[in-house]
């Protein structure tokens, strides 16, 4: 899904806790950085996909989360197919900051999926941020349906 970003003329900037998995990537052009908060810094859209809840939570709260570098105004996309009250209880603070959110699980998060675009996002959160990254969206996957309200992404 990255490279497909890429791909479309989008700069990215990247954190993995393991630097080797964004090797792909960071030969495609995404920038590189130490921290989850340092990728986030000044971003307008900041995307998670990440194996399990507390991989999200962890990355998204505390002093080095991503919720520490984004401004008022920009959407946080968990693309993660995992726990819909753990999405829901960052968006709560997500929100105390002035940040939308939106989880948009994948489904056919498989290589044949991701390395063509050829997934789906079932995307539950605010309407307008939903129509703000629809493109980013469609970018990243075959389509896009907004479900509803945060937490009924998961559940579709």
């Amino acid at each position: 899904m990255i490279a497909k970003l890429l791909q479309a003329g989008y700069q990215l900037e990247v954190y993995d806790i393991d630097p080797a998995a964004a090797t792909d990537v960071l030969e495609k052009g995404a920038r590189w950085h130490d921290a989850p908060r340092d990728a986030a810094r000044d971003c307008e859209i900041v995307i998670t996909c990440l194996p399990l809840p507390h991989d999200v939570f962890d990355n998204m709260t505390g002093e080095q989360g991503a919720l520490a570098g984004m401004v008022p105004g920009s959407v946080w996309i968990d693309t993660s197919t995992t726990d819909y009250h753990n999405t829901i209880e960052i968006a709560r603070l997500a929100a105390a900051i002035g940040v939308d959110s939106l989880e948009a699980p994948v489904s056919n998060l498989s290589h044949m999926g991701v390395d063509f675009a050829n997934v789906s996002f079932f995307v539950g959160g605010p309407l307008k941020a939903y129509v703000r990254c629809e493109t980013v969206l469609q970018t990243m996957g075959a389509i896009s349906f907004h479900v509803g309200d945060i937490g009924q992404g998961q559940s579709v």
